[in-house]
């Protein structure tokens, strides 16, 4: 995701989780869930610290791995999913 240009809370993540600021695709959380959930992906909306945005909006969605890990994923089907991810938030309209 930071190869790509993600914006991830706190730089990265120390665990099995990611929070990414989807403001810069034009989304709120929800829409960019939404879009990757039509793609076949599930992630959650998150809110930012300080998010301007309302709580049931956020600007952010929040990414884990324990489910991919568990269905037999690697670290180079993480960098595809990153990818799929990013392209289809930046295929989608709010």
């Amino acid at each position: 995701l930071l190869k790509r240009g993600a914006s991830l809370v706190t730089g990265g993540t120390d665990n099995h989780l990611a929070v990414v600021d989807v403001t810069r695709s034009g989304l709120s959380g929800r829409a960019a869930a939404d879009a990757l959930a039509a793609a076949g992906i599930v992630v959650d909306k998150a809110v930012l610290p300080f998010d301007p945005a309302p709580v049931a909006q956020g600007s952010a969605i929040r990414v884990g791995t324990p489910t991919v890990t568990a269905n037999g994923l690697g670290v180079d089907d993480m960098v595809v999913l990153a990818d799929r991810i990013l392209d289809v938030l930046a295929g989608a309209k709010q």
